[in-house]
This record gives C-alpha cells, structure tokens and sequence, in this order.
C-alpha cells in the first residue's frame, strides 16, 4: 500500500502557522475589517462566484491568466506584509519580488513559498469576516461545489492543469514520500483548512484550533491513500478537510458532555 506523510504535514504547516498569525494579529484585523461580518447569503455569493470563476478559467486566455493573477496575488502579499509591518514602502516589496521571480528565475521552491503566503493572508482577512453559521453555510456550498467540478463537469482538474502548466502558484505542489513522485493541493482546500482552525479557536481556544488542524491533516492523508491506491486521480479535496473539522467538533462536544459529567458528579 502506498501512503504519503509530506502533503498532510505541509498542510498541517500552512494552516497552523495562519491560526497563529490570526490569533496574533486579532485585533488589528478587527480593525481593519472594522468590525463587519458576512452573512450566510453573502457566503453563497461567494461560493457562487468562485465556481463561476473556475468555469471561466476554462477557457480564459492564457496571458490574461497571468495578469489577473499576478495582479491578485501581489495585492495579497502587500495586505499580509501590511499587516505585519503598517509601512506601504516595506509592504510593497514582496509583490515586487514576487512578480520579478515569476518572469525571471521561477521553480517549485518560489511557487509553494508564495502560494503559501498568498493563502496565508487570504486565511488572516476572510477568517475575521466569518462567524461560526456562515462558515458552516460556506463549507457546505464549497464542498457541494468542489464535488460537482470534480465528478461532474471535470472543470477543476483542467484548471489545475492550466494553471500548472503556467506555474501559477495557486496549490501547494510537494514531492510525496515515502513514495515517489509528486502530488498537490489547491489553495481553496488549505483556504477552507484555515478558515475551520481559527473558527475553531475562537469558539473553543487555540488548543482546539490546533486539533482541528490535526485532525484536517490526518482526513487528508485518507484521500491521498484512496488516490495512491485506487485509479483514481483527483479528489475533491474538501471532502476530507470537511471531514476533519467534523471530527474535531465531534470530540469537543464529548469534551463538552464529559466535564458537564463531572461538574455533576461533583455536586
């Protein structure tokens, strides 16, 4: 049987490191989204648009690809580098290296560092506008729609292809070992992943946030076992990140239920 232990731990990383930036930068990033939640319509607006514009990407030239992502991404490394250091002179400097590396001396290293940036900041901006009921609304519609451009219009892995074929750093892309070869994970996957952590911290305190990274991990390398085993190839990722926050919640309620026991038994 063939397993892989590098793409779940990478995730693990990823969305680790965006809980604590999150939970670091919290009340700036209350600031700066000035206190403003989405609703659970607004979820699905979103949902919408993202499957809308994976349909697109389809068939979107290949030299307007590149701008409208470039231009996208070097927006979000100048709002994380903003967040970290509030000067638009030092702020500026990542989307310029970025975009000079891209043109002049790209590789496999530069695309999974910036497209982990990239959705490192996307985690830290998003994660401040959602509330507990549209993050439930949000995963549900995006895993509904992550399993139709899979299984359904086949969309999603011909983006993936494109993209690749662009070297736009939009999925992580790691060697899998113990087995050879490579294997990836798209950014809306590790976005979804960081978006259940912080939510989970939150409501239950960093511990629980960081056991839900773990926990979203592990349902990872399910799927990456189903795909190194089985003919198929692609898998709607989100499943398995869906399916480690359930478990998450599933053992807070009986960490819940077990200490109201005890209070109980106490009195």
């Amino acid at each position: 049987m063939q397993f892989d232990f590098l793409l779940p731990l990478t995730m693990f990383a990823i969305s680790s490191a965006s809980l604590l930036l999150f939970l670091r930068y919290e009340k700036r990033l209350e600031d700066l989204s000035s206190g403003q939640k989405l609703r659970v319509r607004d979820a699905v607006l979103v949902v919408v648009v993202m499957g809308v514009m994976v349909a697109a990407m389809v068939v979107m030239p290949e030299r307007l690809m590149q701008i409208v992502f470039l231009f996208s991404a070097s927006s979000i490394l100048f709002l994380l580098t903003y967040l970290i250091v509030p000067k638009i002179p030092l702020a500026v400097l990542p989307s310029i290296l970025f975009v000079a590396l891209y043109f002049l001396y790209w590789n496999l290293l530069f695309l999974d560092l910036f497209a982990a940036l990239i959705v490192i900041s996307a985690i830290l901006y998003i994660g401040r506008l959602f509330t507990w009921k549209t993050t439930l609304a949000f995963a549900v519609l995006l895993t509904a729609m992550d399993i139709i451009h899979v299984f359904g219009t086949k969309q999603m892995a011909a983006v993936a292809e494109k993209t690749v074929g662009l070297g736009l750093p939009v999925m992580i892309i790691v060697p899998s070992f113990p087995t050879t070869g490579f294997i990836a994970l798209g950014l809306g996957d590790l976005l979804l992943s960081g978006l259940f952590a912080t939510q989970t911290a939150q409501r239950n305190g960093k511990r629980y946030g960081l056991i839900c990274c773990a926990f979203i991990a592990a349902a990872l390398m399910i799927g990456e076992l189903i795909i190194l085993n089985t003919p198929y190839t692609f898998l709607p990722a989100t499943v398995f990140v869906t399916l480690g926050w359930l478990v998450t919640l599933g053992l807070m309620q009986l960490s819940k239920t077990d200490t109201k026991e005890r209070v109980d038994a106490e009195k």
